[in-house]
């Protein structure tokens, strides 16, 4: 039998000697294999300090957190640019340009008849009658300059209005009008060609009057665009919305399941087929510092934990097709491993997964309740629940609503799942105090083109 020793709070088993050793902190003597080495970040790793720690039971004793601060942070990619782009235009906001090619009124206002005449007018002048010239006139007007008589040429007209132009008349071509309207536009008369109309309206701009054109109109649409009356083309109306929409699948459904109690890999269900959605759980526990973080090839991660020597980490794929049987490596811990997987098949081959209200904490104390706010997802969508610790069962668990299914490699690890094809609602998520290394993981994924 053994007995307690009277020194610190070393144990001495007479039938079966152990080395001691001094807690390089708070110099209280252990058994030697009860001190762990320091880890710290350093960079982009971790580093042996070459301290060597007590870590009480219950308690974290002398082992310190890695601080995430001493790590070294790694931006991600820039985002991809946006595809047909409106930016504001800025030359086209300080001055218009009005080209005129025909005879017009009676130049009173301006020098007689010549080949070219250019006139800039100033802020707030007033165009009172009509201009007239032969050959070609260009007039230059400066924001929030007031036409009060309608424009018509016969030949071409290009027409460029900038910010806060009110369009009091209606302006008729018969060639050609090309419209360029920027934000704070606001046209209260109706739009007419005969041929051809190209509008291109920006952020803000409101349409109070039905656009009609005979042959084609080409309208693009920039986020936030209200449009009060409705276009319509004689021959062909086309719509371009600088955003992309996502475009969720129509149904989810549960294909299969895998779970591994041990080792570095996991044997996925046979039969996947391409656009399978593969959701991996994976906890690695060391006997001493954390072990290498592994995110198995060609998958995505949602959500990473570490403490001490355990790390939790689950990730997805949106599945080639051939998967079915093979082994999936993950990460491999000195001291245990273990892994659970979900495929889910969608209805139809998606090319995007979002995971979304991304819930983690890992401890040695009780993890906080969780709340996945899948309500605000667009269906069909599926959420998910990962519940882990260093060795104790895990019991209670709350998931509420009841998920669909539940899989388990061993009573200290447990993936959980629930599939909304309609009317989502938010999943209340927590576990109890067990031990050491409490793990808590929680999301949905919505998933489409």
């Amino acid at each position: 039998m053994g007995s307690t020793s009277k020194y610190g709070r070393a144990r001495i088993d007479p039938n079966a000697p152990e080395a001691l050793g001094i807690c390089d902190r708070c110099g209280g003597l252990y058994n030697l294999k009860n001190l762990h080495f320091q880890w710290d970040w350093c960079g982009t790793g971790m580093v042996n300090q070459q301290l060597r720690v007590c870590r009480g039971a219950g308690t974290r004793g002398c082992y310190d957190t890695p601080q995430p601060q001493l790590r070294a942070i790694i931006l991600p990619p820039d985002p991809p640019p946006a595809r047909g782009v409106r930016p504001e235009p800025y030359e086209v906001d300080e001055q218009n340009h009005y080209t005129l090619r025909a005879l017009i009124g009676k130049p009173y206002m301006f020098v007689a008849a010549s080949d070219m005449m250019v006139a800039k007018l100033t802020l707030d002048a007033l165009l009172s009658a009509a201009i007239a010239d032969t050959g070609e006139m260009t007039v230059i007007l400066d924001k929030q300059t007031l036409i009060a008589a309608v424009l018509e040429a016969v030949s071409e007209m290009t027409v460029n209005f900038s910010g806060a132009v009110d369009l009091t008349a209606l302006i008729d071509a018969v060639g050609e009008v090309v419209a360029e309207l920027v934000r704070g536009a606001d046209i209260t008369a109706a739009v007419e060609a005969a041929s051809d109309m190209a509008a291109a309206l920006f952020k803000d701009v409101g349409i109070t009057a039905a656009i009609d054109a005979a042959d084609a109109v080409t309208a693009v649409l920039a986020i936030g665009i209200g449009m009060s009356a409705a276009l319509d083309g004689a021959s062909d109306v086309a719509a371009t919305l600088t955003q992309v929409a996502f475009v969720p699948v129509t149904t989810l459904t549960f294909f299969g399941s895998a779970t591994a109690a041990s080792g570095a890999t996991i044997t996925a269900p046979a039969s996947i087929i391409a656009g399978d959605i593969i959701i991996i759980a994976d906890r690695a526990l060391n006997n001493s510092g954390l072990p290498t973080l592994v995110v198995p090839t060609g998958f995505t991660s949602i959500s990473a934990l570490a403490l001490t020597d355990t790390r939790q980490i689950v990730s997805y794929k949106i599945a080639a097709g051939t998967e079915g049987g093979t082994n999936i490596t993950g990460m491999s811990g000195t001291n245990a491993n273990k892994k659970a997987m979900y495929v889910l098949r969608p209805s139809s081959v998606p090319t995007k997964v979002i995971p979304l209200s991304v819930n983690g904490q890992i401890t040695d104390s009780n993890p906080g309740a969780q709340t996945v706010t899948s309500s605000a997802g667009a269906v069909a969508l599926a959420a998910f629940a990962v519940y882990g610790t260093d060795s104790n069962p895990i019991t209670p668990r709350t998931f509420s609503p009841a998920p669909d299914g539940e899989i388990t490699p061993a009573t200290n690890f447990y993936l959980a799942y629930k599939i909304y094809n309609s009317s989502p609602a938010n999943i209340s998520v927590d576990m109890d105090d067990e031990g050491l290394g409490n793990a808590l993981q929680s999301f949905y994924i919505q998933v489409g083109t």
